[in-house]
């Protein structure tokens, strides 16, 4: 049998806890946690949801990191970036679309594309194309410059510029 190790036997017991069935109508901790219920034992939703959580994000079994989700589900992710700077130019038959970003959160950001959506007179989508920004990983605090190209459509009245992760996931940019 393969020993496990320690962190790992750790989260096991926790997870063990948290099913683990105490006399109050067979209801499990985290059953107790939901409803409210109060059993008087001591171990109830009001004297053990605090410490086990706070020990629970200290092992990694919650993450306590914010987080929200957009519009179509996908997780948008707690990372930060800013954009200094942005520019939708025509030429010729292309909308080129330029601009700088910053990455404001404390960890490198790694496969950032930019993603250049257009849009008629009434916001309703025409087209959209994305380009990975020039600098991979983008450290803590750097700058880097975006560049992308859509093809021209003589209905586009609006632009708008986003930044995801290859997965989809939208970063958050201020």
């Amino acid at each position: 049998m393969k020993k496990l190790p320690l962190i790992t036997k750790v989260k096991l017991l926790m997870a063990d806890l948290l099913t683990w069935e105490i006399p109050m109508g067979g209801k499990s901790i985290l059953d107790q946690i939901a409803y409210g219920i109060q059993c008087g034992c001591g171990l109830c939703s009001g004297c053990i949801i605090l410490p086990l959580f706070l020990f629970m994000v200290m092992l990694g079994i919650v993450d306590n990191r914010s987080s929200s989700v957009n519009s179509s589900g996908n997780t948008i992710s707690n990372q930060r970036l800013n954009l200094l700077s942005k520019s939708f130019i025509r030429d010729y038959d292309y909308l080129i679309a330029e601009g700088q970003v910053k990455n404001v959160g404390s960890e490198k950001l790694t496969n950032v594309l930019a993603v250049v959506s257009c849009y008629d007179e009434n916001g309703a989508f025409i087209s959209h194309d994305h380009a990975l920004i020039d600098y991979d990983p983008l450290l803590a605090w750097q700058i880097s410059p975006w560049k992308t190209m859509v093809r021209w459509n003589p209905a586009m009245e609006r632009f708008s510029v986003e930044f995801t992760t290859f997965d989809g996931q939208l970063i958050f940019t201020e």
